[in-house]
């Protein structure tokens, strides 16, 4: 039943984490980035327990939520993540949906918006969303996963010209169900292998 809200806004306006950053753990947590703010944690998660809901938006040039470890979005509650107007992420692994019952959603959009993983879950466990539109890009430096585990479902859809995704290898539905649209001038590219079911 709690609720607590960051806002991180202007240049030179910094948080710093040392550890986890959760937003959302049991109650309803919102993060926002903005106008060149900048955040940095170990592990991020948006959602953590169950029943919770987990809120960030990185908005502008020079916007950005640095992750030395992994970012969650959805653990075992909701998790939701926009990036826009220039605004960037970064972590090593990410994980929309993570355990059964979760939802992460994703969106990446405007030119110059981006985020950068490793390998990156879209419907880990649960339910998984991602979409990148007008101008937006992600990249992952390995394999991209829609719907990894048995129940999950893993959705991406990558709309607009000069919308991209970029990853070393990719899987639509390893054990679960995965979708991806590529509609309107919108890109992918994966150096390795495609596989789809």
């Amino acid at each position: 039943g709690t609720t607590g809200s960051a806002t991180v806004d202007g240049a030179g306006s910094t948080w710093t984490n040392s550890g986890d950053l959760k937003v959302g753990n049991s109650g309803a947590g919102t993060l926002t980035i903005r106008n060149g703010g900048a955040v940095s944690n170990a592990v991020g998660f948006l959602g953590s327990l169950a029943g919770s809901t987990g809120t960030a938006t990185v908005d502008g040039a020079g916007s950005a939520w640095t992750n030395s470890g992994n970012l969650v979005v959805g653990n075992s509650g909701t998790g939701t993540l926009t990036i826009r107007n220039g605004g960037t992420v970064s972590n090593v692994i990410g994980d929309l949906g993570n355990n059964a019952g979760s939802t992460g959603t994703v969106t990446v959009d405007g030119a110059g918006s981006s985020w950068s993983s490793g390998a990156l879950y879209v419907g880990d466990s649960g339910a998984g969303t991602l979409t990148i539109r007008n101008g937006g890009a992600v990249s992952n430096a390995t394999i991209g996963h829609l719907g990894f585990n048995a129940g999950s479902t893993g959705t991406v859809t990558v709309d607009g010209a000069g919308s991209s995704w970029t990853n070393s290898g990719l899987v639509v539905g390893f054990r679960g169900t995965g979708t991806l649209t590529i509609q309107n001038g919108g890109a992918v590219s994966n150096v390795g292998n495609g596989f789809l079911g």
